[in-house]
Formats: structure tokens, C-alpha cells, sequence
């Protein structure tokens, strides 16, 4: 896939009948591991991506950090923001020093040009932010996005933060693919669902086989029209590239249900096969 622009996302939602849109499509894995093996090459297709999890950013690092030097430009006697964002900083007292004596200054700028500007400014001088890292750059783009409704209503713009959450996407459904975990997929459902990692050692994780064939059974009942399920044949563990097995669960698939996709059976038959570029 070459990228997803604007008018991809709103050619979706004018879809002929029977056609998938992205908020259609859910990527269920058993473990974040998984996910985040995924995640450079989804964002590298432009798929425009949610996150399914309860825990609101503000509590996330590096994001714990930004909301306190919010919360201190907004109310300079709070103590208990200044002890977070001082953890932060550790080793750099000058940069803590100057961020304090300039929270006037920051505050007026929020009225004036706006939260979005204010965080610009603190990512780069006060509590840098990795957005090379895809769950980061992700998360971030959230908040900046929550931070251009409130425009220069800083108050209102922690509120909110407080309340902001990697499923959180307003009034109208985002047309966006869903990630979450076996455990955040009960009791919900996709017309077309993705379950990712199937293999040994990771579906089933723990050492209660009867509770991961449950928690297996959640995710691939979760499609309402169509299921995908994939395994790799080789994964990186601790550095070092393995095998990998397909789970012992997809044994227990009646056959007559099971259709391999044709992309695999065409890859099968043309291994070590040297592809024409004309045919």
C-alpha cells in the first residue's frame, strides 16, 4: 500500500454496500510485543491507527511529565507537579530553573498563540518527546489533537487531557483501524478482524492453557463477518531471530472452516523460485 490520504478516508465512508471501511478493521494480538512489531510497517503503509486502552495518556510517560509542566504554567503553587516534572529532569537543574522562571511568560503565550504552540516549546526544551517511536508519535498527535479543539483554553485543555485515553475518538467514529489486545477485545465487535502472532509461545503466553484457549476463543469471535489469523515463520526474541510454530490452537480449527489465503499458497509453491518482473 502506498499511503492512505484524506480522500481515501472519505471515499470510506461513502463505501459501495458490502465493502470495509478502516473503522471496520480491528488487529487483535495476545501480547504489545506483537503490536509493536507491527506498528513501523503499519505506519509506513499510512494506515490510520487506534489504540484500544483504558490508561489516559496523562499518566503515560514521557506524557506524566508534559501534563505537570502544564499543570505548573497554569498554577505556578503546585507542588505536587513541580516534584513530577522535577523527576524528569534530574541532572538538569538548569533546564528545570529556566522552565520555572519563564511560567508567565508561557502562560500568556497559551492565551495568546494558542496550547498547541505551548507544547511545542516544552517538547523541545523541557521534557523532550522520542516520536520516532511509533506508540509515541501516536499518543503525541493525539494530545495535539485534543490541544487545537481547546485552542488557548489551557484549563480546559487539562480537563480533557485528564480524560484522554488511546481509544478516545470523540462524538464520530474515526475511520481509523483498530489495535487492542485479546483482553480489551471482550465485548466488543469488527466486521473484519486481523488476529496477529498466532503462534507458539505467544497464543498461549501464560501457563494456564484452558484460560489462553478462552482468551483465543474472545478474539476470534470478535469477527462479524471475516477472520484472518497469521503467524510468522520466523521472529526476532531477544535479539536473536527464531522459528516460529504456528499455536497449537489453530489444530483445533475444524478444516472445513479454515481457508488458506492464496498470497500463501502462491509463496509456498514459488520458494526459492527466482520471480520474472515481466510475465
Amino acid at each position: 500500500m502506498g499511503g492512505v490520504d484524506a480522500v481515501s478516508v472519505d471515499s470510506a465512508r461513502e463505501r459501495i454496500p458490502g465493502s470495509h471501511s478502516f473503522a471496520d478493521i480491528a488487529v487483535l494480538f495476545r501480547t504489545r510485543v506483537v503490536r509493536d512489531a507491527l506498528l513501523p510497517s503499519l505506519l509506513r503503509a499510512g494506515l490510520p491507527l487506534a489504540f484500544r486502552d483504558n490508561t489516559p495518556l496523562a499518566l503515560e510517560a514521557p506524557f506524566r511529565f508534559l501534563v505537570a509542566a502544564l499543570r505548573l504554567i497554569l498554577n505556578p503553587d503546585d507542588l505536587v507537579s513541580r516534584k513530577e516534572l522535577s523527576e524528569n529532569v534530574a541532572g538538569r537543574d538548569d533546564a528545570l530553573a529556566a522552565f520555572l522562571a519563564r511560567l508567565d511568560e508561557l502562560r500568556r503565550r497559551a492565551a495568546s498563540a494558542g496550547v498547541e504552540a505551548v507544547i511545542d516549546e516544552l517538547e523541545k526544551d523541557v521534557v523532550p518527546i522520542d516520536r520516532s517511536v511509533p506508540e509515541i508519535d501516536l499518543a503525541d498527535e493525539a494530545i495535539r489533537e485534543s490541544a487545537r479543539d481547546c485552542g488557548r483554553d489551557l484549563a480546559a485543555f487539562l480537563v480533557g487531557l485528564s480524560l484522554l485515553t488511546r481509544e478516545s475518538e470523540g462524538a464520530v467514529r474515526a475511520e481509523k483501524v483498530t489495535l487492542l489486545t485479546f483482553h480489551a477485545a471482550k465485548g466488543l465487535e469488527f466486521p473484519v478482524i486481523f488476529i496477529a502472532g498466532a503462534e507458539e509461545g505467544i497464543v498461549p503466553l501464560a501457563d494456564d492453557p484452558e484460560e489462553e484457549r478462552r482468551l483465543f476463543y474472545v478474539a476470534v469471535t470478535r469477527a462479524r463477518d471475516m477472520l484472518y489469523i497469521t503467524h510468522c515463520a520466523r521472529r526476532v526474541l531477544h535479539g536473536a531471530v527464531r522459528p516460529a510454530r504456528p499455536s497449537p490452537f489453530l489444530a483445533d480449527i475444524p478444516a472445513d472452516c479454515l481457508q488458506e489465503a492464496p498470497a500463501v499458497r502462491s509463496a509456498r509453491s514459488a520458494r526459492n523460485v527466482q520471480l520474472r518482473l515481466f510475465t
